[in-house]
């Protein structure tokens, strides 16, 4: 071996490591309460857009710091029960709900859309609008419509 393989190998030892892999087993092992912690973290978004406030309103009113806040907005919090009352009282809202044996979920679909880019163009014979709407689901749909003149 010769002194630069020498030299390779030291700083190879040296560098530390990323810990990717466990990491990964980590994401792993808790996937079913992260994927319920970034389903409440994306309600809890859609509610402040709703409500027209920031992260720190919210930690304003929970009594928290904003750092906690965007802990649970990441979508990697393991909530305790009282971070979830907190959260339902400062937002007015239900996240979680105990059913009884003979009680079911019926999941309905929200039809919810927003325009994202409106384009008006006026023509001699009439005027034609085009909307381009998307929903929380990232799906996009386009309405387009003549107004009576």
């Amino acid at each position: 071996m010769n002194n630069l393989e020498k030299k390779i190998r030291e700083l190879a030892n040296k560098s530390p490591r990323s810990g990717w892999k466990e990491k990964v087993e980590w994401r792993r092992e808790n996937r079913d309460w992260l994927r319920r912690s970034s389903e409440t973290a994306f309600r809890v978004l859609e509610r402040l857009d709703e409500l027209g406030w920031r992260k720190a309103d919210l930690a304003r009113e929970m009594n928290v710091s904003a750092q906690q806040v965007s802990k649970i907005v990441k979508g990697e919090e393991n909530f305790t029960y009282s971070t979830i009352v907190k959260l339902e009282k400062a937002l007015g809202i239900q996240l979680l709900t105990i059913l009884s044996e003979d009680e079911e979920v019926v999941k309905k679909e929200r039809a919810e859309y927003k325009v994202v880019n409106e384009i008006r163009i006026d023509e001699k014979l009439g005027a034609f609008n085009t909307a381009v709407f998307i929903n929380p689901r990232g799906k996009y749909g386009q309405n387009e419509y003549s107004e009576a003149s």
